[in-house]
């Protein structure tokens, strides 16, 4: 899910001022979702208008890709901007698997100091730290 903004000052249609990324809140602007295969291309997209919250459009894709394509669930891979309780319970409940990229800051310390006390080499990414949370989380 990201946004995508028009160098124009006109409005229409979808194409709405909305939160910008790239800092560009004055121009009107799409949301795009975007479905890819286990090689990474592009399968499908859908679009939303410029100015809704992120966080509103990851269950109403889901279940659009899911009909669409007849596909199940898919797996899920957000950052923290789709992070919110409120989907995190939805994805949950729907029995979808998900990575959601987190901020270690709101991790708490316990699992901040783990994180940030691991020393990672250059391209290290044959190790991973699995730590379980309270709630079952990982």
């Amino acid at each position: 899910m990201t946004t995508i903004y028009f160098e124009s000052i006109q409005p229409y249609e979808l194409r709405i001022p909305g939160f910008s990324k790239e800092g560009k809140h004055h121009l009107p602007q799409i949301f795009l979702g975007l479905l890819v295969g286990c090689n990474g291309y592009p399968i499908g997209y859908d679009i939303f208008e410029g100015n809704i919250y992120e966080g509103h459009t990851l269950i109403p894709i889901l279940e659009r890709f899911e009909k669409q394509f007849s596909i199940g669930h898919p797996i899920v891979v957000a950052d923290a901007g789709l992070l919110s309780k409120g989907n995190i319970e939805e994805l949950t409940k729907r029995a979808y698997k998900f990575i959601l990229g987190a901020r270690v800051k709101n991790e708490g310390s316990e699992i901040a100091e783990i994180i940030e006390g691991r020393e990672w080499a250059n391209g290290d990414l044959t190790i991973s730290i699995d730590y379980q949370k309270y709630d079952n989380d990982r």
